[in-house]
């Protein structure tokens, strides 16, 4: 399918341009636009597991996955030490992750070019009709998951889903069109949830209690507010909904 594999290309060639500008410059924006680049790259390799013979999704990532593991451990030092007066990461070891990145970011362009010649070849044999039949099995997956109960622990995974199906939808106008907002509205909130719970287990290591007490107070507020987009999509009035 041509649109899979330019939206592939579009997202190899973003990564090597992220890489090159990280190289100059290690911002913390640059690193988080490369992160989502691969989880977008990410989300075609679990339609192609789906969809190709014999394709291997974990040994065809694994050269992804490793660079976007050392990227989060230096985007997860950033966030953690974003918050006033901890001292979760010391900066110059934080310093030592972004240099060693920096380092090793002609290799990896490298790695990029060679994995977007091999993978697009694999991905061409994916065909429309492939991309309507997983986003299908996925929506269905995930209303069964979110609807009637839903379960405050397995939010993050939810917005994995959630975020694949957004992805995948961009793929061609036919498949956009029509897509319901509650996709984006619903992946938003879980998104705020999930930045309040990582700041919770970062300000355990400090004694002010304070702000430990606001922010799981805001994150009940949070999941209250998914609970009812997700009754209000799914509800009665929805059972019939496609999209």
């Amino acid at each position: 399918m041509k649109a899979i594999t330019k939206y592939s290309r579009k997202r190899f060639e973003g990564l090597i341009a992220l890489l090159k500008a990280y190289e100059n410059s290690a911002d913390a924006e640059t690193l988080h636009a490369f992160r989502l680049e691969i989880k977008k790259l990410r989300t075609l390799f679990h339609l192609a597991n789906a969809s190709v013979k014999n394709f291997r999704r974990h040994k065809n990532f694994q050269p992804l996955r490793l660079i976007f593991k050392k990227a989060g451990k230096i985007r997860q030092a950033d966030i953690q030490n974003e918050i006033e007066g901890t001292r979760i990461l010391e900066s110059d070891e934080r310093n030592k992750l972004r240099e060693s990145f920096r380092k090793e970011a002609r290799r990896n362009i490298k790695i990029l070019k060679a994995l977007a010649k091999t993978i697009n070849e694999q991905f061409e044999k994916i065909h429309r009709e492939d991309l309507q039949v997983y986003l299908k099995k996925r929506k269905t997956e995930l209303r069964a998951l979110m609807f009637p109960r839903l379960n405050q622990c397995g939010l993050h995974e939810l917005r994995k889903i959630i975020k694949e199906i957004l992805y995948l939808s961009n793929i061609g106008k036919k498949h956009h069109d029509g897509l319901d907002p509650f996709f984006d509205k619903v992946q938003v909130v879980i998104g705020e949830w999930h930045d309040k719970q990582t700041l919770i287990v970062s300000l355990r290591k400090i004694p002010d209690r304070r702000e430990v007490e606001r922010l799981k107070k805001q994150c009940q507020e949070d999941f209250v507010n998914i609970k009812s987009l997700v009754s209000e999509f799914y509800g009665s009035s929805s059972l019939t909904r496609s999209t």
